[in-house]
């Protein structure tokens, strides 16, 4: 019989481009947590309609210009407010000793925004400036595993299409009504310069970012070996 698992709380992030599959693997993962035992918190961000999403959700929207008018630095305050609000009940759950599992995190913050960056140097001052933004003045608590799940964007944008979770699509409709894409996922080019810095990220912080290649021999692995590679990682931190 499966103990019940009640110790130290972990935050475990699944990233990734648009379309790679988080949702349906953060599904498999909370089953397989709660079968053996342990304590199982979720959450979904950005907080789409909700109020410490407003200004992510306009921005999304075109509300407030291109991607390239709002830039990095005012896109990433927009994400990191909503995750500063969130911040106080992950922090509670992690308190209870919850593994909580989080639907994006900084990383997509770090990934999304750093791609607006040719020059290293200048993409280097981003990615400092926004952890100290996150970690030091917002305070958010910090993954103890960032998960990527890596696949191309021309093979994501034709998941987009096919989303069939009614709980995303209902979230999709909150700030999005009847259009199928958001700025970020309308932009192919840009999807597939944004899979490079998460994998920019997983070669600069391997102890944080663990990458799940999904895509390999030209084919989408299955969705049951992506979770049992992602099991391996989770089962390695919890161990």
């Amino acid at each position: 019989m499966t103990k019940n698992k009640r110790q130290k709380g972990r935050l475990i992030a699944l990233e990734g481009i648009d379309g790679c599959g988080k949702s349906t693997q953060i599904k498999l993962l909370k089953q397989t947590l709660r079968r053996k035992g342990y304590h199982v918190k979720f959450i979904d961000l950005p907080s789409h309609g909700e109020p410490s999403a407003y200004f992510v959700d306009k921005f999304l929207k075109g509300k407030f210009g291109s991607i390239e008018i709002v830039g990095p630095y005012r896109a990433a305050i927009f994400f990191a407010l909503d995750r500063y609000d969130k911040s106080f009940l992950i922090k509670q759950w992690l308190n209870e000793g919850f593994i909580v599992l989080a639907d994006r995190y900084l990383g997509s913050n770090l990934a999304y925004q750093g791609a607006h960056f040719d020059n290293p140097e200048h993409k280097n001052t981003f990615i400092n400036w926004l952890f100290d933004l996150e970690y030091n003045i917002f305070q958010i608590p910090k993954p103890d595993l960032n998960i990527v799940l890596d696949v191309p964007s021309i093979v994501t944008q034709k998941l987009i299409t096919q989303i069939k979770d009614r709980q995303k699509i209902k979230t999709k409709e909150t700030y999005l009504g009847k259009a199928k894409k958001d700025l970020y996922e309308k932009n192919v080019a840009y999807q597939e310069t944004v899979r490079q810095i998460y994998l920019e990220l997983t070669n600069l912080y391997p102890q944080f970012f663990k990458i799940i290649p999904c895509y390999q021999n030209n084919q989408l692995l299955t969705i049951t070996k992506i979770h049992h590679l992602i099991w391996q990682k989770v089962e390695a931190l919890l161990s």
